[in-house]
């Protein structure tokens, strides 16, 4: 198990890596409200002092909890992402419900504001979102109903549900102006 959870520690990383265009200086977190720390005990609340490092947010799967990102110490998710020269952990989202209409809901200001502040440091004004299960349908839900698709750089999915509901089928996708879906490279 152990092996597994490294490999995809790795493995998010590595997409992460891919998905930064270029690399700029991190800005070193507080401890006390950064959200690789907090673990369990993570709220909804942004850390908003990453400068100009892309910010990344995590979004768990359904009966998780922001603990599934940092549960491995010094070599979690949480904390391999941040390891990452030009990136940082802004979020790691918490929610208490399985209805991702709802969590979408509550999920889509903080994206906002989270690529809000981005620009505001200099920034790229988009954000990394990496979920796990459900959290990728959340993410995709978000992005959609609340027009977040110039907020978002990339979306990295991790077991994302299959099947005809899969909403990930295909992505990523933008809309163009008529309102097609399109490829987007």
């Amino acid at each position: 198990m152990l092996t597994a959870v490294r490999h995809l520690c790795r493995l998010v990383v590595a997409c992460i890596t891919l998905a930064i265009a270029s690399t700029v200086s991190a800005v070193p977190a507080s401890a006390a409200t950064h959200p690789c720390k907090l673990g369990v005990n993570s709220s909804s609340a942004a850390k908003m002092d990453f400068g100009k490092s892309v910010p990344v947010i995590l979004i768990h799967g359904i009966f998780g909890s922001p603990a599934d990102w940092t549960s491995q110490k010094d070599s979690s998710v949480c904390n391999k992402i941040d390891s990452l020269p030009g990136i940082q952990v802004a979020l790691n989202f918490k929610y208490k419900t399985d209805n991702w209409n709802v969590i979408a809901k509550e999920f889509a200001p903080q994206v906002s504001k989270i690529a809000t502040q981005s620009a505001k440091n200099g920034g790229s004004g988009r954000v990394i979102i990496v979920g796990y299960s459900q959290g990728t349908i959340i993410a995709r839900t978000a992005i959609d109903n609340h027009k977040l698709e110039d907020k978002v750089g990339q979306v990295i999915t991790i077991a994302a549900p299959a099947g005809a509901a899969n909403p990930w089928d295909n992505y990523p996708l933008r809309r163009n102006r008529s309102s097609n879906w399109r490829r987007h490279h």
